[in-house]
């Protein structure tokens, strides 16, 4: 017999144990990596749910996790956050093995979410336990957080103690000016359209701007003018610097002035004018009255069709020879375009005979009730003048006058272009205002936006495409400003050029863009030129170079983002690869 013949069976035992717990152990195996997968998981939701302000959902996975074989120095940290980011909690010191595991957090996110969501309390707690983990501009936002909840003496202490790169940085001056305006009797502080700081309003409602701010951009006595009682710590102009400065370099060499505002909301978006113009009369773009010229053709056009008369069909009467009598005196056209075919040719040449046989059509009391609609005579408040009506009663050269925008009445910029936003929404008037929201000190929170006023209905929805196809025809081939526009950035408008005695030609340009869906609405007045041919000209160029600029820059324009775009990163001055260093 065999000596290892009784080792045979032990053996045969351990081969068959072998085979029936491999599976065993493969299906444990199989449990854990699941299980730390479900942990991972639940580690990432929580930290999104940190990110988005969902701070019950994240305490219980963090609640969760704290009982689990992967438990480690995150789970007691991410506790941590969420008592800091709860009302009334209070931050106390934290051991190493916290302060290891907040270092895993995305606390910079969480500081800045904090910050720009108005999250103040949160962001001053948030920016304790960031010290407490070392981060190098906990204090930066510390200090932004303090000012912000109105306790600027910390606030100044704080930011004396960062470091001086973050000091130096965006977030870092915002809060040296905001706090200097506060030491010289600020009572609110005044930002542009984005947010950017340009000045304060003292405690006797004067406005001091702030060094490098050109208030050449800026109608400054209608905006003081229009300073509202009960002022919130910062306001937010619909004024926005960038705009501006493209309005004033498409403006230049130019007498005149650029009005763009938001065809929606009516807020002011930029108001600039010559300094020679701002010497003669102060904030010209809202005060200064001269014929509206043919742009009040529009207004004729739509009390035509109040009246029930078919535009196309009226005008297709018109043969233009140049000149015709009304009442015995001469009213002249640029040339002689013959028989016209309708309304889009009539307004793309901008035939004065077509338009004033219109008006001579429709009688005075219709077109004057139609002028009051769109503003004529309206009270002006805060320094902002709309046109107005120069007399009552109208013989038939008279009435011919009126409707073409010549002898009988006078416009501001500002309401020149209130007329084109009227044809760029829904047929409202909107209400211009100078005023876009209520904000922060420091202008990087999301702002509480003003309510926008609805405005007046004046044109009925089925006219809007008639009118709209009208000005089209103005930018197209064989309109008055054919090739003004770009290629990628469409408009529609209309033209107007008069004179007044002793001081030379002046247009009116207006319009909106882009077409599919409008975003701006735009006045251009060029004044003080000898010719017709030469303000023409001059209008032709300023309106090719600021549509062109506009075209460039479309992301200034439409309504700002309910948060703001800057990112931790731009707001306190790293780039991406200082942020690597910060943390490493």
């Amino acid at each position: 017999m065999s000596p290892y013949a009784d080792e045979r069976p032990r053996h045969v035992i351990l081969k068959r144990l072998a085979l029936w717990t491999a599976p065993l152990l493969l299906v444990v195996v199989c449990l854990l990596i699941f299980d730390a997968l479900d942990a991972s998981i639940s580690r990432s939701e929580a930290y999104l749910d940190l990110l988005n302000g969902r701070v019950d959902e994240a305490r219980h996975r963090w609640t969760a996790l704290q009982d689990t074989y992967w438990s480690s120095n995150d789970v007691p940290a991410g506790l941590r956050i969420c008592d800091a980011l709860e009302p009334g909690a209070r931050v106390s010191r934290i051991s190493p093995g916290i302060r290891a595991g907040l270092r895993q957090f995305p606390l910079r996110v969480l500081l800045h979410r904090a910050l720009v969501h108005r999250h103040y309390e949160a962001c001053l707690r948030l920016a304790g336990l960031a010290q407490e983990a070392r981060v190098p501009f906990a204090p930066l936002y510390r200090a932004a957080a303090l000012l912000e909840l109105g306790r600027p003496d910390e606030a100044r202490s704080v930011l004396c103690s960062t470091t001086e790169p973050f000091r130096d940085g965006p977030l870092g001056r915002r809060i040296a000016r905001v706090l200097s305006a506060l030491a010289e009797d600020a009572r609110a502080i005044l930002q542009d359209r984005r947010g950017t700081p340009i000045g304060w309003i003292t405690t006797n409602e004067k406005i001091r701007f702030l060094d490098g701010i050109d208030t050449a951009l800026l109608p400054v006595t209608t905006i003081q003018s229009a300073i509202a009682e009960d002022l919130a710590p910062s306001v937010r102009l619909s004024l926005d610097l960038e705009l501006s400065q493209i309005a004033a370099r498409a403006l230049r060499g130019y007498r005149g002035s650029i009005v763009l505002l938001d065809p929606g909301t009516g807020e002011i978006l930029a108001a600039v004018s010559d300094r020679r113009s701002r010497k003669r009369i102060v904030d010209p773009a809202f005060r200064e009255l001269r014929e509206p010229a043919s742009i009040a053709k529009l207004i004729t056009t739509t009390a035509a069709l109040r009246a029930g008369l078919d535009v196309d069909r009226e005008i297709s009467k018109t043969v233009c020879t140049g000149a015709e009598r009304f009442e015995g005196d001469f009213l002249y056209c640029p040339f002689p375009a013959g028989r016209l075919k309708g309304l889009n040719q009539a307004m793309a040449i901008s035939c004065n005979i077509a338009f004033a046989n219109l008006g001579v059509e429709v009688g005075a009391p219709g077109l004057i009730r139609e002028l009051y609609l769109f503003g004529f005579g309206r009270p002006g408040k805060c320094g902002i003048r709309f046109g107005r009506l120069l007399h009552r009663s109208f013989r038939e050269r008279a009435l011919a006058d009126l409707s073409i925008g010549l002898e009988e009445t006078e416009i501001t910029p500002l309401h020149a272009a209130l007329i084109a936003a009227v044809f760029a929404g829904d047929g409202r008037m909107p209400e211009p205002t100078l005023f876009s929201a209520r904000d922060g000190l420091l202008g990087v929170s999301s702002p509480y936006p003003a309510a926008p006023a609805l405005g007046h209905p004046i044109v009925q929805q089925e006219w809007l495409p008639i009118v709209r196809n009208a000005m089209r025809a103005v930018v197209e081939w064989g309109g008055t400003v054919h090739g003004v526009e770009p290629g990628d950035f469409k408009v529609a408008m209309k033209t107007g050029t008069a004179s007044a005695p002793g001081l030379g030609y002046h247009t009116n340009y207006i319009g909106f863009g882009p077409i599919s869906a409008p975003t701006v609405a735009f006045c251009v007045r060029i004044t003080g030129q000898r010719t017709s041919k030469s303000v023409r000209q001059a209008s032709m160029n300023v309106t090719y170079r600021l549509l062109h600029y506009l075209a460039k820059h479309r992301d200034l324009l439409g309504k700002l983002p309910e948060e703001p775009r800057q990112n931790w990163m731009s707001l306190i001055g790293l780039t991406d690869q200082d942020a690597g260093d910060e943390t490493s």
